[in-house]
């Protein structure tokens, strides 16, 4: 039984684990104004898979088997060459593309029909012009905020008459608008916590139940009514609302984990799916769940893409898929690339406004010729145009490096990837476990993603904390001790280099270019939150301008140290969202809590700190004794979620209300949920 047991683990790990050999290479080579036509599956799939990075598009189902019975079978054969106890493996990732609406407004302004619309802050977002789904939504009239299980509507604007209009339950965690209805999304997973347990996913025992959920939720008056549920096996990445069109991405996997019990009992080598096998039968599904009104709904089951729909992954490190729908009006039109990786790796999504590239990041495990275990990471980009609401595969490439992802980065690693006149930039580290040689680097892509430009070597001894690409130049942190800022002049795609470079105490996590000339950036110093100024307009010479602590030890937080979205930009101020903490020591150790907003002021020369803006209503004293001998009383507050300006407002939204003030900081007035 126990050996039994090690080789079920042996096959599962190795299954997920298919790695693609062959030279890098461009896929394809195309003008960038010309009409993409996808290349098609070759007969010879074998071929294909052992090739440079690309996509294909199947012609029809019976492709599709073909694919899967060649993929099963090079699993097999491969799994005898391959260590399972030293095995790292890597996900997939299923982009998913919601069709725009026949009109198009992201701002509700018929709100303001015979009124003079207010000035509005807007979601901090990764790209100008492409809006991000997020936690927290406004039209300059209504705040729309999804917390706790429920969407609520809040009339926000004139602040005097604030109310709540609105609410519905929800299974969403983030939120988009668009043309009177709100567009919910569920199913996040941050950590990918199953990364740990093969079970999960090659055996279903939960690997199946993760699902994701689209909701489209109608906005009439003062009543909130869902029209339209989207049910799908699989996780949850982002959406992106540009032009009217709503792009979903999102990660599962293929169902084929009964063919590893068939070849571990039976000794099979090779599978070959028979003449008429049901393809669905491997594909993840979603469900359709559209009202119709009396209570009534329309069920409909189909699956994650139909096959005309699909392209095949030449680097097929697993089992993993990519889906990705476009609704346009009433049609949802279902994308999915499969055999990207498994289930456990994070994509990383990043959206320009010629194209969606998605990214994969691993490190595979190599033995040396002395024998010993080292990692190579390696990270897969795919280029999906955008072509009148069409997704159509332009390019693929693999390079050396990963995503510089730590456990303090979070959304914020999303800025190592940007796209500038064409040319797509990416910083990626090689700095990983046992690497044979630690980097960190700049790599510069042409629009078939052929590599033509790369820059090393930048503190290959430290980690990358922050990074932010600005138009002809880039910025990077690295740290360890103290906080190197390089200044990199990107004006040659061809000839990347580093201008200038400051060294200062501490290090940065989020970077955010203010005009040409100066850089606003959010950190730490010996444990102390802190936010700097930075003056790069001679970036061969940047300098400091002046730095502010926030915060006197490690536990006070603000999201926006590793979430972009949390921070409000809006005219001269910047606002953070806040989590404060005071220790005592008598009779026992416990804290008092504080949550708001900091409210900070930015002019060419100085960060000026507004204040803190604390929504006392929101807090209360708690007496508690969690053992004898100790009882004290502390102060507890609401979660701060997002800042919010509105004319010459500012609203504090809570996940237990929201408080409103002047931009003195004069309470104006407040709703409690």
């Amino acid at each position: 039984m126990r050996l039994w047991k090690l080789l079920s683990v042996f096959f599962t790990l190795t299954f997920l684990t298919l790695c693609s050999d062959g030279k890098i290479d461009n896929s394809i080579s195309q003008n960038k104004n010309d009409t993409i036509k996808p290349p098609e599956l070759p007969a010879d799939i074998k071929n294909f898979l052992q090739g440079p990075p690309a996509l294909a598009k199947a012609k029809n189902c019976e492709n599709v088997v073909a694919y899967l019975s060649t993929l099963i079978g090079a699993q097999i054969e491969r799994m005898k060459n391959v260590d399972a106890n030293k095995i790292k493996r890597g996900g997939g990732a299923e982009t998913t593309t919601l069709p725009a609406q026949a009109e198009v407004s992201t701002d509700f302004s018929r709100n303001f029909v015979g009124e003079p619309q207010p000035e509005f802050s807007q979601t901090n977002v990764l790209e100008k012009g492409i809006d991000e789904a997020d936690i927290v939504k406004t039209d300059g009239k209504y705040i729309y905020l999804i917390d706790q299980g429920l969407i609520r509507v809040v009339s926000a604007y004139p602040p005097e008459q604030i109310t709540t209009v609105a609410q519905i339950s929800t299974q969403g965690a983030e939120i988009l608008t668009l043309n009177r209805k709100i567009y919910s999304f569920s199913g996040r997973a941050d950590w990918y916590w199953w990364w740990w347990d093969p079970w999960f996913i090659w055996y279903g025992d939960g690997g199946y139940n993760l699902t994701s959920k689209i909701e489209q939720i109608n906005l009439d008056g003062n009543k909130l009514s869902p029209e339209l549920v989207l049910d799908i096996e699989g996780i949850y990445d982002s959406a992106r609302l540009y032009k009217g069109d709503i792009f979903v991405v999102g990660t599962s996997y293929l169902k084929v984990s009964n063919y590893a019990n068939y070849a571990n009992s039976y000794g099979i080598k090779k599978f070959v799916l028979g003449e008429g096998t049901d393809i669905s039968v491997f594909l993840p599904k979603v469900r359709f769940i559209k009202f119709i009104g009396d209570g009534t709904a329309v069920l409909e089951e189909k699956p994650i893409a139909d096959c005309e729909n699909i392209y095949i992954s030449s680097v097929t490190r697993g089992i993993g898929i990519i889906w990705v729908f476009v609704k346009n009006g009433e049609e949802i039109k279902r994308y999915a690339v499969l055999g990207v990786s498994g289930l456990i790796t994070k994509p990383y999504v990043y959206m320009s406004q010629e194209a969606l590239y998605i990214l994969f990041s691993d490190a595979e495990w190599k033995t040396t010729e002395e024998g010993i275990w080292i990692q190579e990471p390696k990270t897969v980009i795919y280029k999906l145009k955008i072509e009148n609401g069409e997704l159509v595969f332009q390019a693929g490439t693999e390079v050396e490096g990963m995503i510089p992802d730590r456990w303090w980065s979070g959304q914020n690693a999303l800025f190592s990837i940007n796209e500038y006149n064409g040319f797509l930039r990416v910083a990626l580290t090689t700095r990983v476990w046992r690497a044979k040689n630690p980097d960190n680097m700049i790599f510069i892509f042409d629009q078939n993603l052929k590599k033509v430009g790369e820059l090393r070597g930048l503190k290959p001894e430290e980690d990358i904390y922050a990074v932010r690409f600005a138009g002809e130049r880039g910025y990077v942190v690295t740290f360890r001790m103290i906080d190197p800022l390089f200044v990199l002049d990107l004006s040659d795609p061809q000839n990347p280099k580093i201008a200038g470079k400051l060294e200062i105490p501490g290090f940065s996590t989020y970077i955010h270019p203010i005009g040409n000339n100066k850089l606003f950036a959010v950190g730490r110093e010996n444990g102390k939150l802190q936010v700097s100024l930075f003056d790069v307009s001679d970036p061969q010479s940047p300098k400091p301008i002046t730095r502010i602590y926030l915060s006197e030890n490690w536990p006070s937080y603000s999201e926006g140290e590793w979430n972009y979205k949390a921070i409000t930009f809006f005219k001269d101020f910047v606002s953070l969202p806040f989590t404060g903490y005071k220790y005592y020591y008598s009779p026992c150790y416990y804290s008092d809590q504080e949550a708001g907003f900091i409210i900070l002021g930015i002019s060419d020369n100085s960060i000026n700190l507004k204040g803190k803006a604390i929504p006392v209503e929101l807090c209360k004293e708690e007496t508690r004794n969690p053992y004898r001998g100790c009882e004290y009383t502390a102060t507890y507050c609401s979660n701060p979620l997002r800042a919010v300006f509105i004319d010459r407002f500012i609203y504090g939204v809570m996940s237990g209300g929201i408080k409103v003030w002047d931009y003195d900081l004069g309470g104006i007035s407040f709703i409690k949920f």
